[in-house]
């Protein structure tokens, strides 16, 4: 169930530019999901970054536009951010395939961005053991 006080829209707030640190994590999220085999062609979304809300969704994508339009909130940590981008570039990918039931959008991008998360992690934890978190290659 929907919260009734979340406007359903992170379009509706203004945009704004991304820190330092949030282009890092987006960069990041999208060369790790593509290691995973996540489609995301160059050029087929536009992201956009609001501040909002406490209550408002992390993320929303939407897919029915040309190009793609992604909105992330602004602030989140830098976790948050990373499976909130995880799940939106689902969704970005899924965009093909117009006739995709909602619940089917949602399911496929939990289940990736929990992947993702899962994968994510154990990189991070062979970092310290001097390899790369996104090829996973000893540097």
């Amino acid at each position: 169930m929907v919260c009734p006080r979340v406007s359903n829209s992170l379009a509706l707030y203004k945009i704004v530019r991304p820190t330092a640190r949030e282009e890092r994590v987006f960069a990041d999220a999208v060369a790790f999901a593509r290691t995973l085999g996540l489609r995301v062609p160059p050029g087929v979304c536009e992201v956009y970054w609001v501040i909002s809300e406490p209550h408002e969704y992390p993320g929303m994508t939407y897919h029915r536009e040309r190009p793609v339009r992604v909105y992330l909130k602004r602030g989140l940590s830098s976790d948050a951010l990373l499976e909130t981008v995880f799940h939106e570039l689902q969704h970005v990918s899924d965009a093909q395939y117009p006739d995709m039931e909602r619940w089917q959008r949602e399911d496929r991008a939990e289940r990736f961005a929990d992947r993702a998360m899962g994968e994510w992690r154990k990189r991070r934890a062979g970092a310290r053991d001097g390899l790369c978190p996104i090829t996973h290659i000893r540097r």
